[in-house]
């Protein structure tokens, strides 16, 4: 069989591997996607860099794999959070290095990967591209909101980054809002618990992580994951340390669930009405003497660039909207490229005739 549309895949155990895989792709203008234990292994502008891929993802990713002949993944176990096998018409073949898997998969190594030839489409990595770039995370409208939309200070906040910068996130809507639309730039790396994804893991993993590689560290984390380990702002105080705190009024995506589904939209909420609250994050701040800013609108965003070039710890609270959702996310029993909120027939038939 001719191979004219491959992917590559490159997942967290593909690390040690990953320069000679990204050679491999850029030599055969393959399209790479990257699970989000790789999503820090390409700058965001690097040319064959067409992002992430599941039921959280941006869009363009799930078209990507629906459309491919062949896909190849290296360090991966492709769980049913990042790809749907049932539904993909491509041949797989995996490098892993878990036996279990290779039951599911033709094996490889990658000795093997690296000496494959394709007879790939000439516009095959240039539409991907082009889909991606057709639909951003970041939507322009939500450029107009006055309050500040998840998605707006997740861009701000990246491009306001520098290269070589670690960045730790936390759970629940953060660690979503954060891979979604975190613009990785050279040599930054982007930390999570992956699917642990422990309330609270950001506050304590940020120590490890400037003690590790003695960089800059920006820590986002939300209202409920703070309080978690809200201890740790102690040893924080004393470390050039940034948190950004999304506050949305309590457990986003928990509401967000209970939204979605008809079958919850009975159940009570957790938030302030039904006896949720928290203390004044300010003062909390002021207590460990972490120096406090607060974004309240998104003309406060200009606020985080001195908030990087500081020294210092520094404690800043993102007021976020309460209900603004994850967008777009897979609903239970969908297929992968039919993300809520729907797109519409037209604008599927456009997708399915540019990749072909």
């Amino acid at each position: 069989m001719r191979i004219k549309r491959p992917v590559l895949i490159l997942g967290a155990g593909a690390r040690e591997d990953k320069d000679k895989l990204i050679k491999f792709a850029k030599v055969n203008d393959l399209p790479i996607l990257l699970t989000w234990g790789a999503i820090d292994f390409l700058p965001d502008d690097h040319p064959n860099n067409c992002r992430d891929f599941g039921t959280t993802s941006q869009r363009a990713g799930n078209f990507i794999l629906k459309h491919a002949d062949l896909i190849i993944s290296v360090g991966s176990r492709l769980d049913s959070h990042t790809i749907d096998i049932s539904k993909l018409k491509a041949k797989m073949i995996i490098c892993d290095i878990d036996p279990k898997e290779h039951q599911r998969f033709k094996k490889a190594k990658i000795e093997n990967i690296l000496q494959m030839k394709f007879d790939i489409s000439p516009t095959w990595l240039g539409c991907c591209k082009a889909l991606r770039m057709a639909y951003p995370i970041c939507r322009t409208s939500y450029m107009q909101q006055e309050t500040v939309n998840p998605y707006v200070f997740m861009e701000y906040l990246s491009d306001s980054s520098k290269n070589g910068d670690v960045i730790v996130t936390d759970a629940g809507q953060t660690v979503v809002w954060t891979f979604q639309g975190w613009k990785v730039k050279k040599d930054q790396r982007l930390l999570t618990a992956l699917n642990n994804s422990p309330m609270g893991y950001a506050i304590p993993a940020s120590v490890g992580a400037y003690y590790a590689t003695k960089k800059p560290v920006i820590c986002i984390t939300g209202d409920g994951g703070l309080m978690m380990n809200i201890q740790e702002l102690e040893t924080i105080s004393k470390l050039p340390i940034k948190i950004f705190v999304l506050d949305n009024n309590g457990y986003g995506m928990i509401k967000q669930t209970q939204s979605d589904w008809p079958n919850l939209k009975n159940n009570h909420y957790c938030d302030k009405k039904t006896g949720l609250t928290f203390p004044n994050f300010e003062k909390i701040a002021n207590a460990f003497n972490i120096r406090f800013t607060e974004i309240n609108k998104r003309d406060d965003l200009p606020k985080i660039h001195k908030l990087l070039d500081s020294k210092r710890a520094e404690f800043c609270v993102v007021k976020i909207p309460d209900g603004e959702k994850i967008i777009p996310k897979l609903k239970f029993g969908d297929d992968f490229e039919d993300q809520t909120p729907k797109l519409t027939e037209a604008q599927k038939d456009g997708i399915n005739a540019l990749l072909g």
